[in-house]
């Protein structure tokens, strides 16, 4: 799964995969409530708009498409990149929505028309990120050519370029007063940024591999960091002083969020775990293990109560983020098609219309991560068929 995402009232999740689909589901009962499905491409982004009613999404065949969240039909196509789209997100009024992508632009569009209305060029090399101001009066971008650019979103004007980084910038974010950037880079650093100017106010130095991504706390005080070297990091963002090592994942770490009372953070790794850390001492309060791959992405449910992870290995699944312990149900993809699952008893609770073709199989925790056969009332009664007269 490329990624996944809570809707604003924390009762659905959005996932994003490379078997060309984009699915919602009900984040209570695991069922899925639509697929979003275009062609043969796979969706490479998505993400909710502000106010729930409708998906953007990014496609390799290098268009992003616009979905009704509640009839899952497609509002708008949105032609014009001429390489990958590799990131989209909402203006904060839901009016516009920013893409980034590979062929070193980005670009504005309408949402409700899908009407291109700026293409933002400056940068010399392929563009993985992007994110609007709070105010959505600006957008940042990172870029493969070392550099960020922050634009002007009416005029599509290029207002500042953010050079220091020494190798590609793929993280950035905005602090919550939009006043600062940070940004993550393969050079091992992270930098703030003043917004206005453009000037590096502090570098943050420590990390001993890539940085893969940033986040700010609620407040603006700190940021976290997930890198490569398989540690993540909480930085003071005003003096750039490493507060604490978050130590405890055995590979790279790809994914960190801060929970919305900015109290605990939540890591994802390609050691197959997450982990939950107290975000003031940096202690590792509880270790969530079920994934069989890598786990890419980890998301914070609006209340702070759950956890949403997305992993390699084909699975959507949600955690009790005070317990750590793993909510039925878990969400299983095989191929093109899904079934929910009772966990830990494995009972089928809901499949998709080719659930014929696994009947009878799960996929427990298993060495090799391969589906088990077992008898088919392990999942309920069969039902009864009347021998042909």
């Amino acid at each position: 799964m490329r990624g996944c995402a809570w809707s604003p009232d924390g009762l659905r999740i959005v996932s994003a995969s490379d078997d060309n689909t984009l699915r919602i589901w009900d984040a209570k009962s695991g069922t899925s409530l639509a697929t979003l499905k275009r062609h043969q491409t796979s969706v490479r982004g998505c993400a909710w708009s502000p106010d729930g009613l409708r998906i953007v999404s990014a496609y390799s065949d290098r268009t992003l498409c616009i979905w009704d969240a509640k009839s899952a039909a497609s509002v708008a196509t949105l032609h014009g990149h001429q390489g990958e789209p590799n990131g989209c997100a909402w203006s904060p009024d839901g009016v516009r929505v920013v893409s980034a992508s590979f062929d070193k632009t980005l670009r504005i569009w309408d949402a409700k028309s899908g009407t291109s209305l700026a293409t933002l060029q400056g940068h010399q090399d392929g563009v993985p990120g992007c994110a609007w101001s709070p105010d959505g009066q600006r957008i940042v971008s990172t870029s493969e050519d070392k550099t960020l650019r922050i634009w002007d979103a009416k005029s599509a004007t290029s207002l500042a370029t953010l050079e220091g980084h020494q190798i590609s910038v793929w993280g950035c974010a905005w602090s919550p007063d939009g006043q600062r950037i940070a940004s993550a880079s393969w050079d091992s650093t992270l930098r703030v940024w003043d917004a206005k100017s453009g000037t590096t106010l502090v570098t943050l130095e420590g990390h001993k591999n890539s940085v893969n991504g940033c986040a700010w706390s609620p407040d603006g005080q700190r940021i976290v960091s997930a890198s490569a070297d398989r540690t993540l990091r909480i930085w003071d963002a005003k003096s750039g002083t490493s507060l604490a090592t978050l130590e405890g994942h055995q590979r790279s770490v790809w994914g960190c969020a801060w929970s919305p009372d900015g109290l605990r953070i939540a890591s994802s790794s390609a050691d197959k775990t997450l982990r939950i850390w107290d975000a003031r001492s940096g202690t590792s309060l509880d270790t969530l293990e079920g994934h069989e791959e890598s786990v890419w992405v980890c998301a914070w449910s609006p209340d702070g109560l759950r956890i949403a992870s997305g992993s390699e290995d084909g699975t959507l699944r949600t955690w009790d983020a005070t317990t750590g312990v793993e909510l039925a149900p878990r969400i299983y993809k095989f191929e093109s098609s899904w079934c929910s699952v009772d966990h830990p008893r494995n009972r089928i609770l809901a499949c998709d219309a080719e659930a014929w073709r696994y009947i009878g199989w799960v996929v427990p925790d298993t060495v090799n991560g391969l589906p088990e056969m077992l008898p088919a009332e392990t999942f309920g009664p069969l039902p009864v068929v009347e021998p042909a007269k």
